[in-house]
């Protein structure tokens, strides 16, 4: 493989990423939009409540989350634009993608990994559809991509502090609050901290982050609310099916036949055990202390599927290929790359890199052309869904199962308020090409 090759094939793929973003996203509210984004903009920034109170208000959790940073940011956009508009959010919560992005590379470069080499499958993994409704929906990204985002800054920030002073301790310990205030699953950077300074035999600076988990924990835990629903009692086989699932679903093309969806799902619940099994693998041999940068990535993944797991054991191996919490593991392969990478310029070896790009882009190629049939059935639907509510406000605005009587009426609200406005293509005929 010549060296411009990975490059060329590398801008490929972004640009096909961000075109389908550019040719997909509405500016129509959908799912969380209501609850999460224009009820929080009703209460806190249009009614006559003090500043105080509307800062309170980012806090309080969103179910069984705390969104803050999603909540400001929407806030932030109607206070300087006058009314929101999902498209510019869409585009702006895809920030923190690029910046995931960046981090990790700067994480290759601080490795002394080849960076060349290992640019085409972060690329691949980073940039494709399988996570698409953290892509396209404002309901899902900003969550997802800051939560791992400042998660993985904080590990960085921790790992540089060994040799770079308290300076970057800090800031590991400011990049993990923000992680916790994004996400539920934020949570998870505070073992993974705890192992990366374990590995790196920090014991003063272990004390003071494990203090300052203890404080975070009491505090995520003195708001926190259960989910909304009823749901049924703890099955440890359903939540085995999709961990599993899960930790392999990298593997998950989505593709339309049954049967080979079916075949799909059993080969990601395989791959996941072998995920698990590499890690324990890892842990056994000594690689917590050789690198405890990557090794701490990789377990932030886990811990992410393990909480998934515990918290969605219901929805069984269906739960591990859900395209909104697949940003999470899409990540896996990615460190994966990066630690094999690292034992092989320990061995002085090099990386098969022809084999890999080879995989990696088939299925890249495969879950591209699969998922972009459900993001066009998706957005056809939430656009039939939209047209109804407008002829009849009494219709459910989102899947009956979440459907709240509310939703309609911050809609309504939002609209007579000129705090969201429609596109009036859009309304007229339906034409989902007016952004």
């Amino acid at each position: 493989m010549t060296k411009k090759l990975p490059l060329l094939i590398s801008a490929l793929i972004f640009a096909a990423f961000f075109l389908t973003v550019h040719h997909f996203v509405v500016n129509i509210p959908s799912r969380d939009d209501f609850a999460a984004t224009l009820s929080f903009i009703q209460m806190q920034c249009v009614s006559d409540v003090g500043i105080f109170d509307q800062i309170t208000a980012l806090f309080i959790p969103h179910n069984e989350h705390y969104i803050v940073l999603s909540r400001l940011s929407a806030a932030l956009a109607y206070n300087f634009a006058g009314h929101l508009n999902f498209t510019a959010l869409v585009w702006y919560q895809n920030i923190f993608l690029l910046g995931g992005y960046a981090l990790v590379l700067q994480i290759i470069r601080q490795q002394k990994l080849p960076l060349l080499v290992l640019l085409l499958p972060t690329t691949i993994f980073f940039f494709n559809l399988s996570f698409w409704q953290v892509t396209l929906y404002y309901w899902g990204g900003i969550q997802y991509y800051t939560v791992f985002f400042f998660a993985i800054l904080s590990l960085y920030f921790l790992h540089v502090s060994l040799n770079s002073g308290s300076a970057w301790f800090a800031g590991g310990i400011v990049a993990a609050t923000l992680a916790v205030l994004s996400f539920g699953n934020g949570i998870v950077v505070l073992p993974a901290g705890f192992l990366l300074l374990w590995g790196q035999r920090q014991r003063k600076r272990l004390l003071v982050w494990t203090g300052f988990s203890a404080i975070v924990i009491m505090l995520f835990w003195l708001n926190f609310q259960g989910p909304s629903t009823v749901r049924p009692a703890f099955n440890p086989v359903w939540m085995g099916k999709l961990l599993f699932t899960f930790l392999g679903s990298f593997l998950y093309v989505n593709p339309s036949v049954k049967l080979w969806s079916y075949a799909n799902i059993v080969l990601c619940a395989v791959v996941g055990l072998g995920v698990l099994f590499v890690w324990v693998r890892l842990l056994v041999n000594g690689y917590l202390h050789k690198n405890p940068l990557l090794y701490s990535l990789l377990t932030l993944t886990l811990l992410t599927a393990l909480l998934i797991a515990f918290g969605r054991f219901e929805t069984k191996a269906a739960g591990g290929i859900a395209p909104r919490y697949m940003y999470f593991s899409t990540l896996i392969p990615v460190f994966l790359v990066l630690i094999y990478a690292d034992l092989q310029k320990r061995q002085n070896k090099n990386l098969p890199v022809k084999a890999l790009a080879s995989s990696m882009l088939l299925i890249w190629g495969l879950s591209y052309a699969n998922n972009i049939q459900a993001i066009e059935a998706f957005n056809q639907e939430n656009l039939s869904t939209f047209h109804q509510w407008e002829q009849d406000h009494r219709r459910p605005l989102v899947p009956p199962q979440n459907h709240d009587p509310r939703y309609s009426e911050v809609l309504l609200w939002a609209m007579e308020n000129n705090v969201y406005t429609p596109p009036v293509r859009l309304l007229a005929t339906g034409d989902e090409d007016n952004k």
